[in-house]
């Protein structure tokens, strides 16, 4: 079987990765969409954060492992991503290694970041969540 095709949207946080992804899918119907933020909801239903009852690995690789799966099963997708840190580039680079991956740096004004945060009640510090030279 053939490998499915993955685009991987990298960003910070409000870049405009999620309503991009969704443009692209709308426009490609062989391809679906599959955001770690998502991912991450998933992960946090599984867990009881109150009793401290965690899964001990970092979220982001079983999502680089999914996005491996789905691949492997032929599926298109288009992954919503942020690459905060170099371990999880190094995860994602590894993982992917062998698969027919577009990575896409997804790029907003400062300004325009800051107004989004602002509507998305972003914490003060914000932006600057995501450590630079990790948003493209």
């Amino acid at each position: 079987m053939q490998k499915g095709k993955i685009l991987l949207l990298n960003g910070v946080s409000s870049a405009g990765k999620t309503s991009l992804s969704k443009e692209l899918v709308r426009r490609m119907p062989d391809f679906f969409h599959f955001s770690v933020d998502d991912f991450d909801i998933m992960i946090e239903r599984m867990e009881e954060r109150d009793n401290q009852r965690l899964i001990p690995v970092p979220t982001e690789q079983f999502f680089h492992r999914s996005i491996a799966m789905f691949s492997d099963e032929g599926i298109n997708l288009v992954v919503d991503h942020v690459l905060h840190d170099r371990e999880t580039l190094r995860d994602c680079l590894e993982i992917l290694r062998e698969y027919p991956v577009f990575f896409t740096g997804v790029h907003c004004p400062l300004d325009e970041l800051d107004q989004k945060g602002k509507s998305q009640r972003r914490p003060p510090n914000w932006p600057g969540k995501e450590p630079a030279g990790f948003c493209s």
